[in-house]
């Protein structure tokens, strides 16, 4: 627990480089070690810490969380917690089973398990695969049960409302399919907008009992916030798999437009949200993917669409720009996600800008060399300009040049499927 915690918080530290790499190195080299061990619930915990923030090693670390768990038997901590216990088939008494510290443990367990249950489904999402904890959905099912215990924290409200959007996505992946890259089929428009209204309920229901933390502020409504416009990217991007370079089918424009703005409301959220801009490095590296994801999206829908869905590409370009700039002045070590991304990201935009120029169109920004390639990659960490080429890409290739340095190496096969291709580039 102690070397994945000061891990975390060395990636976390703009002037901690050589403290992270040291830290990392002892972690992996624990971790190794202990492979075939049996270990503690603190173990497990420190397992599902790290793998919310060590993008390069996540999968692995959550894999071996769950399988952890479902060792222990977390998953059954829930029984305990939500079937009321009839006294009279105990003769020592319900008491003796219930406690207020078995309680609070069971709970515990709890909390653990759903934790493992939301690292487990954002990388079903990052890395398009099906989710490792199948047999245990219906827990997850009912988080409402857990929501109305007395007992409940905000704390707790937070962890459910991860929860509960996580269980809505997971259905649209099966529904949609997670790596297929066909074109969807008509009949699933109304499914679509169905999704969308569950979202919207989603959010209006846990933004309405969010209240401030003593720690940190406002974040959870900007966080769940944020997660609201993931969750609507998510949806809405499906709709572009197979096109190939064709025109958005009629049915599909309004799901279309609803990732589109769902890009846009993203970047929006971190030019505009002092808050959000404080907590960036902080953030676990699902949030940073999702960011890059949305940028990108936003950057090929802009070039090959913005005249199909009315879309100002100017003003789209002009948002990407500033955010990068953030970025850019946002001090962080070479490892993390922010650092890695910004560079490929940059590149896109400018790709982009070329583009349509080239294709006689008039694209106006007040984007400046404060957005240049290499501005980044030089305040920060020097001979990092060449970063190892890595696998982190979108699926429709055809349309896409190799995304070198665009993320971390160890992403692995992070693909949102058939996102679009126009065929040509």
């Amino acid at each position: 627990m102690f070397a994945a915690v000061c891990t975390v918080a060395a990636l976390q530290d703009p002037n901690g480089q050589s403290l992270y790499e040291a830290c990392n190195r002892e972690f992996r080299r624990l971790i190794s070690r202990s492979l075939f061990e049996k270990h503690d619930l603190e173990y497990v915990r420190a397992l599902c810490i790290s793998s919310f923030w060590l993008s390069d090693a996540s999968r692995i670390l959550s894999s071996d969380a769950i399988r952890r768990a479902a060792d222990m038997r977390l998953h059954r901590g829930f029984d305990h917690i939500s079937t009321p216990m009839d006294p009279r088939l105990f003769p020592g008494g319900a008491s003796a089973l219930s406690t207020p510290i078995e309680v609070a443990a069971m709970k515990d367990r709890v909390r653990l398990w759903y934790l493992i249950f939301i690292s487990d489904q954002h990388l079903s999402i990052l890395h398009n695969r099906d989710p490792l904890l199948r047999n245990d959905k219906e827990i997850a099912m009912s988080w409402e049960t857990f929501l109305a215990r007395d007992d409940t924290t905000d704390s707790d409200i937070r962890l459910i409302s991860q929860v509960a959007l996580l269980v809505i996505m997971s259905q649209v992946r099966d529904l949609l399919g997670s790596d297929k890259e066909a074109r969807l089929p008509q009949s699933l428009s109304n499914q679509i907008t169905h999704y969308s209204r569950q979202l919207d309920r989603w959010f209006a229901k846990f933004f309405a009992i969010f209240k401030p933390d003593p720690n940190i502020g406002d974040f959870p409504k900007c966080g769940l916030q944020l997660h609201y416009h993931f969750g609507k990217l998510y949806l809405g991007h499906q709709v572009f798999k197979g096109l190939n370079g064709e025109s958005i089918p009629p049915h599909f424009l309004t799901a279309a437009n609803l990732a589109h703005d769902a890009a846009v409301a993203i970047f929006e959220m971190i030019l505009h949200q002092e808050q959000l801009q404080r907590s960036l490095v902080a953030m676990p590296h699902y949030f940073h993917i999702m960011i890059a994801f949305a940028g990108y999206f936003l950057l090929e829908v802009t070039k090959n669409y913005h005249v199909q869905l009315s879309i100002d590409a100017s003003q789209d370009f002009e948002l990407i720009g500033k955010v990068l700039g953030l970025f850019q002045e946002t001090p962080s070590i070479q490892q993390h996600p922010i650092w890695r991304m910004t560079p490929g990201l940059t590149r896109k935009l400018h790709e982009c800008i070329a583009s349509l120029q080239q294709n006689g169109e008039e694209i106006i920004t007040s984007l400046s060399d404060s957005v240049a390639l290499v501005g980044y990659a030089a305040q920060n960490v020097q001979g990092s300009m060449n970063p190892p080429p890595g696998p982190f890409s979108f699926t429709g290739e055809s349309f896409v040049n190799p995304v070198d340095d665009f993320l971390l190496t160890d992403f692995g096969d992070f693909k949102f499927p058939g996102m679009m291709s126009d065929g040509g580039t």
